[in-house]
């Protein structure tokens, strides 16, 4: 993955900070030296006075309307360390565990084991299916923007094939946004932010087993960034590796009876 911004002015179809005296513009919000209630543009004075506090800095990215004032919505932000605090070693496994996320779909361990239906993941892929109304009906950004479709119809975004290394935070919009962005964010939107002032290099190296030995996993992933006066760049390449899980591998799954379904039995 090869990442570079500007610095200065957003990229086009961006949200901007909302000027002093007016109303932020997304859903996901902090606030630099301003009072400001999270997810919230829209409460009365008075409630906004009694719940408001002072945060650090101000970053709009959850809208593309240019002047609308944002409604209340339930979201989610994870950072860098939440997401290692879930112990999986990359983003897909971190957000399936979310209770918010369906993993009956769109995902490596539905296609091997034909639970899905669809039989159009062929490759493999890991999507994000808020609310269980499928992984085409949530919306998948990276800082903002789209992703191209995985699968044989493209209808999702494969999260799988971003490296966790190189992510700041994510934020989940947990509501319904097909107002603003269309049909595919019926379940909800995920906006995948990437570290954009990363300077110098780092390396990652993980691995680990099961008590009984298997599955047994690696990865290893690397970081380069650079900033200048007028943007910044960043270069990050992951590999991950996870051996396979037999049935005979644990004594609750694995059985001697393998005559077919329906055969008469002893009594």
């Amino acid at each position: 993955m090869v990442v570079l911004k500007a610095r200065g002015a957003p990229p086009e179809g961006r949200a901007t900070p909302s000027r002093a005296g007016g109303a932020p513009s997304g859903p996901f919000e902090t606030g630099r030296g301003a009072e400001t209630t999270p997810f919230s543009a829209s409460a009365p004075a008075s409630i906004a006075r009694a719940e408001s506090h002072t945060v650090e800095e101000l970053r709009v990215t959850g809208t593309l309307v240019r002047g609308a004032r944002a409604k209340e919505a339930p979201g989610l932000v994870l950072g860098r360390e939440d997401l290692l605090q879930t112990g999986h070693a990359t983003l897909a496994g971190a957000l399936n565990t979310l209770p918010q996320v369906f993993g009956g779909r769109s995902t490596e361990a539905t296609s091997l084991l034909n639970s899905d239906r669809s039989g159009t993941n062929g490759a493999l892929a890991t999507g994000v299916n808020l609310r269980g109304l499928g992984s085409d009906a949530t919306l998948v950004l990276v800082d903002g923007r789209r992703l191209a479709g995985s699968g044989l119809k493209g209808d999702f975004a494969d999260v799988s094939s971003i490296p966790s290394i190189a992510i700041e935070r994510v934020e989940i919009l947990l509501d319904g946004a097909s107002a603003l962005y269309g049909s595919d964010a019926v379940g909800g939107v995920v906006n995948i932010i990437l570290r954009d002032d990363f300077e110098g290099g780092q390396l990652r190296a993980r691995g680990g087993a099961a008590r009984a030995g298997e599955p047994r996993e690696g990865l290893v992933a690397g970081l380069i960034g650079h900033r200048w006066e007028t943007g910044s760049g960043l270069i990050a390449v992951e590999a991950y590796q996870r051996e396979a899980l037999a049935a005979a591998d644990r004594p609750y799954t694995a059985t001697a009876d393998l005559r077919p379904l329906g055969a008469a039995t002893g009594g």
